[in-house]
């Protein structure tokens, strides 16, 4: 297979990042890997996550490289695409297809991670005027270079390195406002980004400067509740106990006290205190798009609504109790989850349950074993940014219930707030961690074979195939949908005909938006702005080889 070459630009830090991953994975130093520093955490995680999959922390690997694709579209700029080539030395479909489901993660990671300094990505409207009046440091829309869409509109943003790349800009473009911290000239976008002011400095204004708190990397308000009154952040584990466990290192074996040294220092790097996410200042508005959206998801849509109400007349901090979503696959469990989760600014974990051998995905394992690492609420909560994330545990059901191997075990306690205030990792039991602000969510098709104590802990929703009204719905959205998200969404018919609509309500949720993203090429080369019946049933097709790879290699 030709591998096409990847153009480096200035910002790949490579043998900065190689020698880091070294650090934790000294296995991967015959191979290739070549990425920007924002993109070092992101690999590192896949890493693990080859080892665990591979079953050994000396991986039998016959290839692997790293890479990454530098995007020249402008509205690529803060992102680059991981690409990952990896073959086993024996191919095994089962573990091979685990492998493609991380490198997938990886790489959709990368697409929403800024590569020069790793923080989420935000899309933002360019050309929308109160966006543009809050965040006056948003890059200028550019021409698009297709004859039909005058601009491009939407992008994914790095806000703390756009507002860095503003600063840099003639004194004239700025004038309107002077960002300070604490009275002091130069920002630490990396660990203070929460803690950003904006000071009027139009000359009509009175002498009297009125400071105005905005979290740029949240963009949540609160209703009558003063700023200084939000709780802005949760320590999530004890520095002295970090000490202690640097100290306890000192009597581990080598290969084991290697780990929690590499561990320790990106513990110091960091920061024990993360930031709380709020609710939307418009929930209610919010909760009815969902409505529109996911007509057949109404019962828990009016469950997050009074919740976020509850929240509301309270601190304003986003709380959800865990919820159980029950239904048949392919009726948008998964795609409701990620528009939630989007609308409520917060970050999502998903965990793939069916793939999960044991909890050690979810909780980490015995650290006497040799390869031991890290679950991945630990990384969530401890080298992440928020202390209430979203994790979803997709297809619970189908979970392994045997006596030896129990991938759920943990939710008897995690689901108790309680109890997850004390939450340790199996691989590091000596660091206590707060995770008593997660919020859980839990997909399942059949909940037959659940343990009841388990589903007594969430609050559980029956999710019906939606009727043909709804479906119109569901399809308009998918529509909308590519049109808004799609570079070539511009060029078509704002509108789907009535026979088209009509069309797709005949087919499945999931069956909508694949269906969609073919009859729209269709159309594109007919050169037509509008999809027909035609292109519809033409696209009503499955490749024999979708999801495969070749002879166990992966490629992105």
């Amino acid at each position: 297979m030709l591998i096409n070459p990847v153009e480096i630009k200035e910002s790949v830090a490579s043998d900065l990042v190689f020698n880091s991953l070294k650090e934790n994975c000294p296995w991967v130093s015959p191979w290739t890997v070549q990425v920007s520093k924002g993109l070092t955490d992101i690999v590192s995680r896949l890493l693990t996550e080859i080892e665990s999959v591979m079953g050994s922390c000396n991986p039998d690997l016959a290839y692997l490289r790293i890479t990454e694709e530098a995007d020249d579209d402008w509205e690529g700029i803060y992102h680059r695409k991981l690409q990952v080539y990896i073959q086993t030395q024996q191919p095994i479909e089962a573990r091979d297809s685990a492998l493609l489901y991380a490198v997938d993660r990886a790489v959709g990671r990368s697409l929403q991670t800024c590569h020069t300094c790793g923080h989420d990505l935000e899309q933002k409207n360019l050309n929308d005027e109160s966006e543009r009046e809050l965040f006056p440091f948003l890059p200028e829309p550019k021409p698009n270079k297709n004859r039909f869409s005058p601009h491009s509109s939407f992008m994914n943003v790095c806000m703390p390195c756009a507002l860095s790349e503003w600063q840099e800009k003639p004194i004239s473009m700025i004038e309107r406002i002077d960002f300070k911290k604490d009275n002091a000239d130069v920002f630490d976008f990396q660990n203070d980004w929460d803690n950003l002011f904006s000071e009027d400095m139009d000359e009509r204004a009175s002498d009297t400067s009125t400071i105005i708190y905005e979290d740029l990397a949240i963009s949540d308000d609160l209703q009558g509740i003063a700023d200084e009154e939000k709780p802005a952040c949760i320590t999530m584990y004890d520095l002295e106990a970090v000490n202690k466990l640097e100290e306890s290192a000192k009597d581990m074996p080598k290969d084991h006290a290697l780990r929690i040294k590499s561990l320790i220092k990106r513990l110091r790097e960091g920061s024990p205190d993360k930031r709380l996410v709020f609710i939307p200042e418009s929930w209610r508005e919010f909760c009815e798009d969902l409505m529109v959206k996911f007509p057949n998801f109404s019962e828990v849509i009016v469950f997050i609504r009074n919740q976020s109400a509850l929240s509301n007349r309270g601190d304003g901090v986003l709380r959800l109790p865990p919820f159980l979503l029950v239904g048949g696959p392919g009726i948008g469990k998964t795609e409701f989850v990620l528009t939630l989760t989007a609308g409520l600014n917060t970050k999502l974990e998903i965990i793939d349950i069916s793939s999960a051998q044991t909890g050690a995905a979810l909780t980490g394992s015995e650290s006497f074993w040799a390869n031991t690492r890290p679950g991945i609420l630990f990384d969530t909560l401890v080298h992440g940014e928020v202390a209430n994330p979203i994790i979803m545990l997709d297809e619970i059901d189908k979970a392994r219930n045997d006596e030896a191997y129990k991938p759920l075990a943990a939710l008897h306690t995690l689901l108790e707030p309680r109890q997850a205030k004390i939450f340790k990792d199996l691989s590091v039991t000596e660091l206590l961690i707060d995770a008593s602000h997660v919020i859980w969510m839990a997909t399942a098709n059949d909940i037959t074979k659940l343990e009841k104590p388990i589903i007594d802990r969430f609050t559980l929703f029956n999710i019906a195939d939606p009727s043909k009204s709804q479906m119109a719905a569901i399809a308009t959205n998918q529509y909308q949908r590519f049109l808004d998200k799609n570079p070539s969404g511009a060029v078509f018919e704002k509108t789907m005909q009535p026979e088209v609509l009509s069309e797709l309500c005949e087919y499945h949720p999931r069956k909508v938006r694949k269906i969609l993203e073919q009859a729209f090429g269709l159309a594109a080369y007919d050169d037509r702005n509008f999809i027909t019946v035609q292109d519809i049933r033409a696209s009503d097709s499955e490749s024999t080889n979708e999801g495969k790879s070749s002879m166990g290699f992966l490629y992105h």
